[in-house]
């Protein structure tokens, strides 16, 4: 691939990422609709407004830097090289705030999905140790990417030698922070349609279902930014000036692809819609402390068992898939047969009695 001239790739980048901009406002503001003006009072996740609020200003700055940083090269500045030469200096305030800004976006966007993995598995530090160490490396090494410039006085592209280490290794952990955590989220869906299945039967069919399509739903949002970075990466390793135009989408789409997932809870088709309809072991509509009598075949009848199965789903978490059921509704959930419905700490579990 022929490089492409700097000049040109900002200003391609500075194209692309207005119009991403664009589709980031209006995303921000549905997000912000959901968690602040249709969410009850005690319903609210101060958490994720904080993080729609990051992930949009980093946006906003970003945007504006790089536009200023343009104006800079093409209108103001009277040096040697032209636009060429100013465009070229990583030594450059403008592109230093710039590329700070662009590693806060990934770090937020990175430590929203580390905590909705952490949240899926029922608050199991465990599953998030590898991300965290992971998380913590890539903050290190985008450190040293925006220190190192400062101390370099000379005219290089992004790529220069001495960044060029820092910069693949940080990409490269953000890419497997990414893929880990959707896969494990995706995983944990799965195993939860396939005991919807075991559990429900014929009716587990229609779960099994939803949770297909909660499954696509989080691997679309995921796959705007995995695939956006690994070119990005791919890129960088080449040497190619098209990378500007690359990162400077990836910045928008971080927080374009975490807004949706929000709008699409409030929509009832997200993951953690769905999957807490399918913890259906969701609590009878009875009184925990009045257990449902059986039949004298010690079946429940099917009138018992559909009043068993409509029943009113646990409170739902913005971001999470699984709600585990309190001790104080265990003692309500019936045995069918042989089988017998038990509460754990991440999730519902069928024991042989």
């Amino acid at each position: 691939m022929s490089d492409v001239p700097i000049d040109l790739a900002i200003l391609w980048a500075l194209l692309g990422s207005s119009i991403l901009y664009g589709v980031h406002a209006v995303t921000f503001g549905n997000a912000v609709r959901v968690l602040i003006f249709k969410k009850r009072r005690q319903a609210r996740h101060p958490h994720l407004i904080v993080a729609t609020f990051l992930l949009f200003s980093f946006g906003t700055a970003y945007i504006a830097v790089a536009f200023r940083h343009v104006l800079d090269a093409f209108v103001w500045y009277a040096g040697p090289g032209g636009a060429k030469g100013q465009l070229s200096q990583i030594s450059d305030v403008l592109a230093n705030v710039k590329n700070s800004l662009y590693i806060a976006q990934v770090l937020t966007g990175d430590a929203m999905l580390i905590y909705r993995c952490f949240m899926v598995y029922g608050r199991a530090w465990w599953i998030v140790v590898i991300p965290i160490i992971l998380w913590i490396g890539c903050a290190i090494l985008g450190a040293f990417v925006v220190y190192i410039p400062f101390t370099l006085h000379m005219r290089a592209v992004l790529s220069v030698s001495n960044l060029k280490p820092f910069i693949t290794s940080a990409m490269a952990l953000t890419l497997a922070i990414n893929i880990f955590c959707t896969s494990m989220i995706v995983h944990r869906i799965w195993l939860t349609q396939q005991r919807s299945l075991r559990i429900f039967g014929s009716d587990g069919v229609i779960r099994g279902q939803s949770f297909s399509r909660a499954i696509g739903i989080i691997v679309e949002s995921a796959a705007m930014y995995t695939v956006t970075s690994t070119i990005f990466f791919a890129l960088e390793l080449r040497t190619n000036n098209a990378e500007y135009s690359v990162a400077e989408c990836v910045v928008q789409i971080i927080g374009i692809a975490f807004n949706l997932i929000i709008i699409r809870v409030d929509q009832g088709q997200s993951i953690e819609t769905q999957a807490a309809t399918s913890t259906a072991i969701h609590t009878p509509r009875v009184n925990a402390l009045q257990p449902r009598r059986r039949s004298s075949s010690g079946y429940l009848s099917s009138r018992e068992r559909s009043g068993a199965s409509s029943c009113t789903p646990l409170p739902l978490h913005t971001e999470v898939v699984l709600q585990p059921l309190g001790k104080d509704r265990q003692s309500s959930v019936e045995s069918f047969g042989k089988e017998r419905f038990k509460s754990s700490d991440d999730s519902v579990k069928v024991v042989e009695p």
